[in-house]
C-alpha cells in the first residue's frame, strides 16, 4: 500500500485488502496535523478524482482549523451511537459477560443525554454553553418518568456521574476529529453536593436489633390483617428476611441484590456468587445467619412450586415476589415506613438512613471486630478510595485498639526489662 504525497501531511493511497474486496483498488484520503489524523474513503478507482476531493477535503479541514471546529462534523446522536459502539466492542473484547443493557454510560446517554441534546445539536462544534446550565435545570426539575410523573431529584453524587459520561463523549469527539480540543464545552455544570447529600450511616447494634426485631413484628402483624393484599404481606416478609440477609452479607441494595439466582448459590459450600457486580464477579462466604434467610427462602419456593404442579427454577431471581412472578427492584419504600414506624437507637436523623446502610452495618461491625480493610474491600467487591471515603473516620479507633493490644504498656515494659 503506497502513499501518495498531495501536500505536506496529506496523502492518497489505495486499498487492496482481501477482507474488503468492496474497497479494492478505491482511494483513501490520509490526513495528519498537530498529532491528529483521519482516514477516509474518496469513494473513487479514478487518479485524478481522488486527488481533487483529497484536495477539496483538505481545504474543508482547514477551514473548519481556523473557525476553531473539528475537521468533520457529526450531530449529538451520531456522536452518542458512535461513542456506544465502539464502547461496545471494546467491553466485549475484555468482559465475556458484559451486557449493554446495564452499562450505565448507555443508560445515562438514552435516559437524558440523547433526549436533551440530541434534540438540538446538530454539530457538536456548536454547543451553547447556555445548554449545559439548561440541562442542569431541566434534570433537577422537569424530568419526567414513563408515565408522566415527575423524576426525584438527584443528588450531587448522580449529577457528577452524568457529567463523566458527558466529558467522556466530548474526548471521543476529539479522538473522532468531530470536535476541536480548543473549542470543549465547559464541563463545570454539577451542582455541589447539598446538605443532604451526606454519606449513608450504619445501625448499632442496638438499633439493628431493634430494626430486626420490629421488621418481624410488622410482618406478623400485616400477615394476619385481613385487609392486606397478598402482595403487601409477602413484601413485610421478604423485607424482614432482607434486613437479616444484607446486614450479614454486605452485598449491595438494588441491582446485586436483585440479579441474584438460585444457580448463584452454593448451599454445600455455603458461598454466593455475585455475578457483575460493580467492580467485578466475585464469590463470596454465607454466613450462618444468610444461610438460614436463603433455607427459608428456598423452602418457600419449593412449596409455590409443588402447590402450583411447576418445578423449582434455578434460574429464578430470589429476591421476587411470588403474587405476581416479579424480581423485587429495592425494598426503599417499606424500609423507610419501617423506621418511622418507631425503630428505637437511631443515632441520626431517619432521613440519613436507606437499605445501604445496611452495608454499611456490615463494614462496621466486621471493623470492630478486627476484620482488615483489606479483606472487607475484597469481600463486599469495593475499591480502596471509596471504602476509605466511607469508613476512614472508624480505622484510628480499631487502629488504635490494635495497637495498644501489640505495643502496649504490657510489651513495653517487656522490652526494657529485656534490654536491662
Amino acid at each position: 500500500m503506497a502513499y501518495q504525497r498531495v501536500k505536506d501531511g496529506v496523502y492518497i493511497y489505495r486499498r487492496f485488502d482481501k477482507n474488503y474486496p468492496a474497497s479494492r483498488g478505491v482511494y483513501h484520503l490520509y490526513v495528519s496535523y498537530e498529532k491528529q489524523t483521519l482516514r477516509r474513503s474518496l469513494k473513487t478507482t479514478d487518479h485524478q478524482l481522488a486527488l481533487e476531493r483529497a484536495l477539496a477535503k483538505y481545504t474543508e479541514i482547514q477551514k473548519r482549523i481556523l473557525l476553531n471546529q473539528g475537521w468533520e462534523s457529526a450531530s449529538f446522536n451520531e456522536l452518542c451511537d458512535e461513542y456506544l459502539r465502539v464502547r461496545k466492542l471494546d467491553k466485549e473484547s475484555r468482559q465475556s459477560d458484559y451486557d449493554e443493557d446495564k452499562d450505565y454510560h448507555k443508560l445515562i446517554i438514552d435516559t437524558y443525554l440523547k433526549p436533551f441534546f440530541g434534540k438540538h445539536i446538530t454539530d457538536v462544534n456548536r454547543i451553547p454553553k447556555t445548554k449545559l446550565a439548561e440541562y442542569l435545570e431541566w434534570r433537577l426539575h422537569q424530568v419526567k418518568d414513563r408515565t408522566g410523573k415527575r423524576r426525584k431529584v438527584p443528588i450531587g453524587k448522580t449529577l457528577n456521574r452524568e457529567r463523566s459520561v458527558f466529558v467522556a463523549l466530548m474526548e471521543f469527539a476529539v479522538d473522532k476529529g468531530w470536535l476541536s480540543k480548543d473549542a470543549l464545552p465547559n464541563m463545570k455544570w454539577q451542582r455541589e453536593p447539598a446538605e443532604d447529600d451526606q454519606p449513608h450511616v450504619a445501625f448499632s447494634t442496638y438499633a439493628y436489633n431493634s430494626l430486626h426485631n420490629k421488621a418481624r413484628a410488622n410482618w406478623k402483624q400485616i400477615e394476619n390483617d385481613p385487609t392486606r393484599t397478598a402482595r403487601q404481606k409477602e413484601l413485610s416478609y421478604l423485607l424482614w428476611e432482607y434486613i437479616l440477609f444484607a446486614a450479614n452479607t454486605g452485598v449491595r441494595p438494588g441491582k446485586e441484590t436483585r440479579d441474584i439466582k438460585w444457580k448463584h448459590i452454593d448451599f454445600r459450600y455455603n458461598t454466593l456468587r455475585i455475578e457483575r457486580g460493580k467492580v467485578r464477579t466475585r464469590i463470596i462466604p454465607l454466613f450462618p445467619q444468610a444461610v438460614t434467610v436463603l433455607e427459608r427462602l428456598k423452602a418457600r419456593e419449593n412449596e409455590f412450586a409443588a402447590t402450583n404442579g411447576i418445578s423449582f427454577d434455578e434460574n429464578a431471581p430470589v429476591w421476587r415476589l411470588l403474587a405476581d412472578d416479579k424480581p423485587i427492584h429495592n425494598f426503599s419504600k417499606e424500609f423507610k415506613a419501617l423506621l418511622k414506624s418507631g425503630v428505637k437507637g437511631l443515632e441520626h436523623d431517619v432521613s440519613r438512613y436507606t437499605p445501604y446502610s445496611l452495608r454499611h452495618t456490615f463494614a462496621t461491625f466486621g471493623l470492630q471486630r478486627g476484620v482488615s480493610a483489606e479483606l472487607l474491600m475484597k469481600h463486599m467487591g469495593t475499591s480502596v478510595r471509596p471504602f476509605y471515603k466511607a469508613y476512614n473516620q472508624l480505622q484510628p479507633v480499631y487502629m488504635r485498639e490494635e495497637l495498644e493490644q501489640k505495643l502496649g504498656p504490657n510489651r513495653t515494659t517487656q522490652a526494657n526489662s529485656t534490654a536491662s
